[in-house]
C-alpha cells in the first residue's frame, strides 16, 4: 500500500473546500486557518476593538468551520470567510450592546432608587438598600460601596482596594445587578404589605 503526503500549501482554497467536504481531512482546516487567521483577526480587531474578544471571535469562527463548510457551498473561499466574520463581529456587537443596555438600566434602577427622596418609605427605603448593600458578596460589597455611597471612581477604587480594574469593574456590575435583585424582592415585599 503507497501512502502520499498531501502537501496543503500548495492547493488552493477551493481544492482544500472541497478536499475536507470529501475526505473530512482536517488539516485542510488547518491550512486555512493559517492562511486567514492573521486577516480574520484583524477585521475582528477593527470592529470589536478589543484583543481578547478578537481572539474568542477568530477561534469560534475556525471552530464553526468545521460544520459550516459541510452544509455550505463555498464558491469564494476568501470572500466567504470575510462575511462569516462580519457577521460573527455583528453578533458579538449586538450582544455587548444589549448586555451594556442591561446594565446601564440596572445602575439608572438602582441610582434612582438610592436618591429617590420622594419615596414615600424613604428611610426606610435607605436601610433597606444599605441592608441589601450588606448582603451582596464582600468584594461586591465593598466596591459597591465605593461606588455609590461614597461615589469613587474606578481609580480610586482600585488604589483603595487594591484590586485590578477588571476587578473592580466585575464586583461592580455584579454587584449593581444583584442589589438591584435584591431590592426589587425586597419592595416587593413592603408593597405586599401595603
Amino acid at each position: 500500500m503507497r501512502f502520499f503526503k498531501t502537501n496543503y500549501n500548495k492547493l488552493s482554497d477551493t481544492e482544500l473546500v472541497e478536499l475536507y467536504r470529501v475526505r473530512n481531512d482536517n488539516a485542510c482546516i488547518g491550512e486555512l486557518f493559517d492562511r486567514y487567521a492573521p486577516l480574520i483577526y484583524g477585521v475582528c480587531l477593527k470592529y470589536l476593538k478589543n484583543p481578547d474578544d478578537s481572539k474568542d471571535a477568530l477561534q469560534q469562527i475556525f471552530e464553526n468551520l468545521f460544520k459550516d463548510l459541510k452544509r455550505s457551498s463555498v464558491q469564494n473561499f476568501k470572500s466567504w470567510i470575510y462575511s462569516v466574520t462580519l457577521n460573527r463581529c455583528r453578533m458579538m456587537l449586538r450582544s455587548r450592546q444589549r448586555k451594556l443596555k442591561r446594565e446601564q438600566e440596572a445602575e439608572i434602577d438602582v441610582i434612582m432608587l438610592m436618591h429617590d427622596e420622594s419615596h414615600p418609605l424613604n428611610e426606610e427605603f435607605l436601610n433597606e438598600i444599605k441592608n441589601a448593600i450588606y448582603e451582596l458578596q464582600d468584594n461586591q460589597k465593598i466596591c459597591i460601596e465605593y461606588f455609590f455611597l461614597q461615589q469613587k471612581s474606578y481609580k480610586e477604587i482600585i488604589e483603595l482596594t487594591g484590586f485590578s480594574f477588571d476587578q473592580v469593574k466585575s464586583f461592580v456590575q455584579n454587584g449593581k445587578r444583584n442589589l438591584k435583585l435584591l431590592l426589587e424582592e425586597k419592595f416587593q415585599k413592603i408593597k405586599s404589605e401595603l
